[in-house]
């Protein structure tokens, strides 16, 4: 015998009895000539089919017109069911029987439900891929900025000297002979500069699959001179490469350390050849590139072990038995305010290398500001999607002494957020836990 319910198609309030309601598998038969029987494969479920014959009856009758109407229209319906909720999917058929006599109407309707859609994990840009691949465009826009200072500080007879190839085991002023006596002066000073950017940190070796190892410096001065300033930067972040584990520290290292290359920078150069020219403006560049860089690894790195945790607060700690099952410990993952921190030190840098390089009379400078412009909106836009999603660090206050435990259960987090609620405490007695804890929002 057919149900009779109250259901609702599309907010339309019917009287419904129920026809017939079935789906069917989508089985695939393999038969083979001179074999018996056939290999049978699941493919899965057809669609599913909702036969239902909607009354409207005396007082109601009119509104079948609407009705009718409104299931002409070519967007999901959606159909409440007392037993199956809501279902949304097509009407396929309709067939209406009415009586105007008798102010009567039956409309038999085959109802197709839309697939549901399997939610598949969120997948983030790569931030640090389109970092590293601004920084390798960008330092071949910073040899053609670099390349344009040099016309700006000598004129015409720079074109001279940027198109002779360097012999890389020699000095830089003595392969260039017949130059003017304002070219001999700034050639000594950029020469004394690379040779202290040599000379800096020389202890530390760049490795052979390093990022500078993906670019190829040319053989000319501009290619000297900012592969020089590329690798001293490089070394600067592999002397840091143990601060790490607390990425705005590590930072904020950084940014004190190319501060002071680019002091280093300035203290080389010569006013008697041009007041418009900077050695300091293509140290300052280099240094925030390589800081964006830095801070794209960061992040990317980061987001892996967030995956990694995510994976690890949903394992069981005990099996069916009651026995311990020593799950993996939980990686420690940035806050907010350290995704914060670390993006508004980098910014920071961006912005002062964008100012400074326009400030340059130098045309082509802005392939470079076009570079670090890229690279900033990349960070800011990964960090943004980010803290959409990563927990916020908020004060509570304690009445009483309680174990940590029951503190992240009475705030609605799980028992696993106990390692990570001390380690931003520092509780010395996670079972007396008292007066105000940060916890993750």
């Amino acid at each position: 015998m057919a149900d009779r319910w109250g259901a609702l198609i599309n907010g339309f309030d019917l009287d419904v009895e129920t026809l017939q309601d079935s789906f069917e598998k989508a089985i695939a038969v393999y038969e083979y000539p001179f074999a018996d029987g056939a290999d049978t494969e699941d493919l899965g479920l057809k669609a599913r089919r909702i036969k239902i014959r909607c009354y409207f009856l005396e007082e109601n009758y009119a509104k079948h017109v609407d009705f009718l109407k409104d299931l002409a229209r070519r967007d999901l319906a959606e159909l409440t069911h007392p037993k199956y909720g809501i279902i949304k999917g097509r009407v396929e058929t309709v067939a209406v029987s009415h009586d105007d006599r008798q102010q009567t109407a039956e409309i038999d309707i085959s109802f197709v439900e839309e697939r549901q859609k399997t939610t598949a994990p969120k997948k983030y840009a790569d931030v640090q891929g389109a970092v590293e691949e601004s920084f390798v465009t960008g330092q071949t826009n910073l040899m053609d900025s670099y390349a344009g200072d040099v016309v700006t500080a000598l004129g015409p007879e720079a074109y001279t000297i940027l198109n002779t190839d360097l012999d890389p085991d020699l000095g830089i002023l003595e392969q260039f002979g017949n130059v003017s006596r304002k070219a001999r002066t700034y050639l000594k000073s950029v020469e004394s500069w690379t040779g202290t950017l040599v000379e800096d940190l020389a202890e530390v070796s760049n490795p052979a699959n390093s990022l500078t190892s993906l670019i190829t410096y040319p053989d000319n001065l501009a290619g000297r001179v900012i592969g020089s300033l590329a690798r001293t930067v490089e070394r600067y972040v592999l002397a840091r490469d143990t601060m790490r584990l607390a990425p705005a520290r590590f930072l904020d290292s950084l940014r004190l350390g190319f501060a002071g290359v680019t002091e280093a920078a300035a203290g080389y150069d010569e006013p008697t050849v041009s007041t418009e020219v900077s050695l300091a403006n293509p140290a300052r560049v280099a240094a925030a590139q390589r800081m964006s860089v830095e801070a794209g690894t960061i992040f990317a790195e980061d987001e892996q072990r967030r995956q990694e945790l995510r994976r690890v607060e949903k394992a069981k700690s005990f099996d069916t038995l009651g026995n311990y099952l020593a799950p993996d410990p939980a990686p420690k993952v940035m806050t907010v305010q350290e995704l914060e921190r670390s993006l508004a030190m980098t910014r920071i840098s961006l912005q002062d290398a964008i100012d400074q390089t326009r400030a340059t009379d130098n045309p082509a400078a802005d392939r470079t500001i076009a570079g670090l412009k890229s690279m900033a909106q990349d960070l800011q836009e990964h960090v943004g999607e980010i803290k959409l999603e990563r927990d916020r660090i908020v004060p509570v206050s304690l009445d009483n002494p309680l174990p940590l435990h029951l503190v992240c259960l009475r705030h609605g987090l799980s028992y696993r957020y106990a390692d990570r609620l001390q380690a931003i405490n520092n509780i010395k007695h996670p079972n007396f836990t008292d007066g105000e804890v940060l916890i993750y929002a």
